[in-house]
């Protein structure tokens, strides 16, 4: 890892074998009190370069994202190409403009405002004000609002977030890092700014909720023929790399109880997903989601509240943590196993602050994480618990009723 002249951070892999390489130009990207609603996904629609050839044109494969706290676009080539990849990321901070109006966006906004209608996205809404409050990372905008965007709201979004101070170059695959850095230092001199980095936003707030509570959402829907849950919980900050396994160990062992007693013990329900989240800022939560029949939904929300309930007990045991972190750890070591997977995992751990090195003490961090650890994810999970209904509700019973 390195910076460049201008203040961009340069961060590459080589990875000898097939040649090619997988490139990450990303930001930091949290939502701020001055972003106007709708402006960076505005970006995403509206941004075009001047002249030039395309990136297809070059050879490059791109594609653009965005999560709660970062704006990335993704390049994928032969490793022969790095020159014309470090030209388009040159020719697009030396011509990027936004075409205005633009119809990829007034088209986005329409399909959002039928989604918006829908039971799901109306209980998402809700699950997500219940979870998160005020918080940016709850912030996303509605389709009405978004759509009033102006272009140069827009701009202004891209001004603040757009910069090399701000951002970070990956490059992962069959490549010379001498060179990479050479070329890349040449190509992108006339690219600076004199500001800053975005800063993070806070931690969340603890919840304020009382002891022994679930916030629940219920959204009625007759017309379907499944019920689905979403549950979510805030976990514990994460201040260096051992705190994200510890939570992804907690998550883990949620998702595994779930698919074996609501998938092979239960039948009732095809494949659970939960899984944990970490953003920018030291921010951590576990989203977790699974359909059931409406006659089912009780017993499952039975087995969700297990998880959530202050008053349960604590629901996994010795032999259960010792078989979930052999699962982690055989899967560790192809979990990024492509150049691409390793690209955005760095740009990840440059995006929270940490150098690439600290994600090498993934297996010690694994094979330490004790009781404690995993009992505090439990507390500030529970703490913050919320479970979101869509579809005929079951009736309420004391284990699985509002709290």
């Amino acid at each position: 890892m390195t910076h460049l002249s201008n203040g961009l951070t340069l961060i590459v892999l080589p990875r000898p074998g097939l040649p090619f390489a997988s490139m990450v130009l990303g930001f930091h990207a949290e939502p701020a009190p001055a972003d106007a609603p709708g402006a960076r996904i505005a970006v995403m629609f509206a941004r075009r370069q001047r002249g030039g050839l395309s990136a297809l044109e070059r050879g490059v494969l791109e594609s653009i994202s965005r999560d709660s706290d970062s704006y990335r676009e993704h390049m994928s080539l032969f490793s022969d190409e790095i020159e014309q990849a470090l030209s388009l990321v040159e020719d697009q901070t030396d011509t990027m403009y936004l075409k205005w109006p633009s119809s990829a966006f007034e088209r986005w906004g329409a399909r959002d405002a039928i989604l918006e209608g829908t039971e799901e996205q109306r209980a998402w809404r809700s699950f997500e004000e219940a979870l998160w409050g005020s918080h940016p990372y709850g912030s996303w905008p509605r389709a009405e609002s978004a759509l009033r965007v102006t272009e140069s709201q827009a701009e202004a979004w891209l001004d603040r977030v757009y910069r090399p101070r701000n951002g970070v170059l990956v490059v992962v695959g069959n490549v010379d890092a001498a060179e990479v850095a050479r070329r890349a230092e040449k190509k992108l001199d006339g690219w600076k700014d004199g500001k800053s980095a975005v800063p993070a936003p806070p931690v969340p707030a603890a919840a304020s909720r009382p002891a022994a509570s679930v916030a629940r959402v219920e959204v009625t829907a007759a017309n379907r023929s499944t019920t689905t849950i979403h549950f979510g919980c805030l976990l514990p900050p994460v201040v260096a790399t051992r705190d994200t396994v510890v939570n992804r160990l907690f998550s883990e062992l949620v998702d595994r109880d779930m698919f074996h007693r609501l998938r092979i013990e239960q039948g009732e329900s095809y494949s659970p997903s939960v899984k944990a989240i970490f953003l920018r800022g030291g921010t951590a939560w576990m989203h977790g989601e699974l359909d059931v029949a409406p006659g089912a939904a009780s017993r499952a929300l039975d087995v969700v509240h297990a998880w959530l309930d202050v008053a349960a007990p604590v629901p996994y045991d010795e032999i259960a943590v010792e078989r979930t972190r052999w699962r982690l750890a055989r899967r560790s070591n192809l979990r990024y196993d492509t150049n691409e997977k390793m690209a955005r995992l760095l740009f990840d751990t440059w995006n929270m602050g940490w150098e690439p090195a600290s994600l090498d003490g993934y297996p010690q961090a694994l094979a330490r994480v004790g009781a404690a650890d995993l009992n505090r994810a439990l507390a500030a999970c529970r703490a913050s618990a919320v479970v979101s209904l869509v579809g005929l509700a079951p009736a309420l019973s004391p284990s699985n009723g509002p709290r």
